[in-house]
């Protein structure tokens, strides 16, 4: 996905097979009907993303984030990602594991050399490699709080909608979009509803960026991990590492309720 430069990755962030990081989240305004929250979901744009701390304890995180209200404590309509109401300790960011708490998530590194990315637009926790030199691919992870009378299946699909909307969007300008697989699971023991995506890059824009990726692969996974309690983890690979696309099956079995 073309969110990030392989310069930019190299932005404060741990080789993750080397240290232990800790990051936070912070609260992020809603762009779609749903509850307010603290959430782990990231500030709004121009709000400052804590950088990693090379710590190998937790800092937990308390309740006086942002809210995701709009005017009036309704949150505004569009599409969006509204943060959750969960709290607890920030994720350690230690492949090949990661351990996310405030999530409630413990899943695998879909390949080494990931590295933290502190300011994704989505995605609170956000982990990337690049795959040429201004592509990377990209898993990560965040917690959407209450469901809010929507189901997991429209929840993914607001996400994957908030990818391609965001500046810059996930996968340039006019990407193909074609729902590979919609459908329900139970995904570490719990309802889940798992949207696999093929992104067909647009020529203009891969020539424009001289890119030699062509099409990309999302999984996007939205977990019921409480009562009323959901947490979404995703991935996303370009065609030119697509020999990890097989491994993805065996990482989304993987993923833990914690």
């Amino acid at each position: 996905m073309g969110r990030r430069t392989a310069g930019a990755l190299a932005v404060l962030v741990c080789l993750l097979t080397a240290c232990t990081s800790v990051v936070d989240g912070t609260g992020r305004s809603a762009n779609l009907p749903g509850p307010s929250g603290t959430g782990g979901f990231p500030a709004p744009s121009g709000s400052a993303a804590p950088a990693p701390s090379n710590s190998a304890a937790p800092t937990p995180t308390g309740s006086g984030l942002p809210s995701s209200s709009g005017p009036g404590g309704t949150p505004t309509a569009g599409p969006g990602v509204p943060s959750g109401s969960g709290t607890g300790a920030p994720p350690v960011v230690n492949c090949p594991t990661i351990s996310y708490p405030r999530a409630h998530l413990r899943f695998d590194c879909v390949t080494s050399g990931l590295t933290f990315s502190p300011d994704d637009p989505t995605w609170p926790l956000d982990l990337q490699k690049p795959t040429e030199a201004t592509w990377a691919m990209s898993e990560g992870a965040g917690h959407w709080g209450a469901a809010g009378g929507r189901s997991l299946q429209r929840i993914a699909t607001n996400l994957r909608q908030q990818m391609l909307v965001q500046d810059p969007p996930a996968y340039g300008t006019d990407p193909g979009v074609r729902t590979t697989s919609s459908k329900a699971a139970t995904v570490g023991g719990v309802p889940a509803w798992v949207l696999q995506t093929t992104f067909t890059i647009n020529p203009a824009f891969r020539k424009e960026r001289n890119l030699t990726v062509r099409t990309e692969r999302s999984w996007i996974v939205a977990m019921r991990v409480g009562a009323d309690d959901v947490s979404v983890w995703y991935v996303t690979i370009p065609d030119n590492v697509k020999a990890l696309w097989p491994h993805v099956p065996a990482v989304i079995a993987g993923i833990a309720v914690i």
